[in-house]
Formats: C-alpha cells, sequence, structure tokens
C-alpha cells in the first residue's frame, strides 16, 4: 500500500512538473518586422555631402531618398542605443522623428562604397542596438551578412526619376517634401527643416 502511495505522489509531482514546464517554455520569438520601401527618389548633389550616420563620416554625391514603413519596430530617433535602421550594408540616415513608423531616409552613396545599382531597395533591416555614429562600414556588412541569413530580401520599387541638387541643405529641403506628404504628425519636423 506504502508503494503504491508513493508512486501515486510521484507520479501527481511528475505531472505537476511537466506542466510547469510547459508553463514556463520560452515562447516562440516574434517573426522578424517588415520593413516596406514606399518610395525612392534618387539624387545627386554638386557639393558632396557627408554621411553623418557612420563612424567614418564619408562624403556622398548621389544616392536615394527613401521612404520606409514599419510593421512594427519602433523607428523612432533617439539619443540612446537604439537598433540601427540600415539598407544594404549601408546605415540609412534617418532624417525625420518616425513615431508613426514611417522614416523618411537618405541613403548615400557613400565614396567609401561601390556605387549600388538599386540602392534604395535595400535589404531594409534593423541591426543590433547601437548609436549610428559608432557603425563602421565593416559592421554594416556583417550587419547585412547576419540579415541574410536570417532571410531578409530585396524589394523591387520602381524609383522616381533622379533629381540633381546644389547641396546637402536642398537633400533636407527635399527630404522635408516627403515627409510633409507621407508622414503624419510631423509638422514640426517639416517646418525645422524649412526654418519656418
Amino acid at each position: 500500500m506504502k508503494n503504491s502511495i508513493v508512486i501515486a505522489v510521484a507520479l501527481v509531482l511528475a505531472a505537476g512538473l511537466a506542466a510547469l514546464a510547459v508553463a514556463k517554455r520560452p515562447e516562440a520569438a516574434a517573426p522578424a518586422p517588415q520593413l516596406e520601401v514606399l518610395e525612392r527618389v534618387p539624387f545627386t548633389l554638386d557639393a558632396p555631402g557627408t554621411h553623418w550616420f557612420r563612424a567614418e563620416r564619408p562624403t556622398f554625391a548621389s544616392g536615394e531618398l527613401v521612404v520606409v514603413r514599419s510593421n512594427g519596430p519602433d523607428l523612432a530617433l533617439s539619443a540612446l542605443a537604439a537598433p540601427i535602421l540600415y539598407c544594404g550594408a549601408e546605415t540609412a540616415q534617418q532624417i525625420n522623428r518616425a513615431e508613426s513608423g514611417v522614416a523618411v531616409c537618405i541613403v548615400p552613396s557613400a565614396a567609401d562604397r561601390p556605387p549600388v545599382e538599386g540602392l534604395g531597395n535595400g535589404p531594409w533591416f534593423q541591426g543590433a542596438p547601437n548609436l549610428p555614429e559608432r557603425v563602421t562600414l565593416p559592421l554594416a556588412e556583417a550587419e547585412l551578412e547576419a540579415a541574410l541569413r536570417r532571410g531578409v530580401v530585396l524589394q523591387e520599387v520602381e524609383a522616381a526619376p533622379t533629381v540633381a541638387l546644389a547641396n546637402e541643405k536642398a537633400l533636407l529641403r527635399l527630404a522635408a517634401d516627403l515627409i510633409e506628404a507621407r508622414v503624419e504628425g510631423e509638422a514640426d519636423t517639416v517646418r525645422g527643416i524649412r526654418g519656418e
């Protein structure tokens, strides 16, 4: 009789532990957030600009303004380390706050990299938390390799005609036009860029 009581208690304990193990099991990771390219505007600059969102501060005389929408990740700019927004093996220089999930970014064709056809098609992804001004070219390339292993892909979005601009200031004014047309709740960002 004692043995059957011990066995019964052991079975109840085993069942309880099994239920506890299932309840404590880590949940499956959330699906990778999707970043959708909404618009691509290639540009050229008469006077080269500086890519401020990379440690080397490369210059650029061409690239693309790209409007990207997120289905989930927080794209809001921060002064703290946050997931870095990448377009291929380049950091995207975000112009607006993007609290609505829509970001307008400069993707430069930086002088320290070979030109990339269809630059703004990506692939777009968020990398490890960091400050963009600390990201080096080798780190950006490693982040792209990791993202490709996770399954990020290029997006085939037709680009608008190339816009010839005088300088970085003119590029920012064009970015303000895109923010005004595509992003809700950022009238103050637009006014700030335009100096109004």
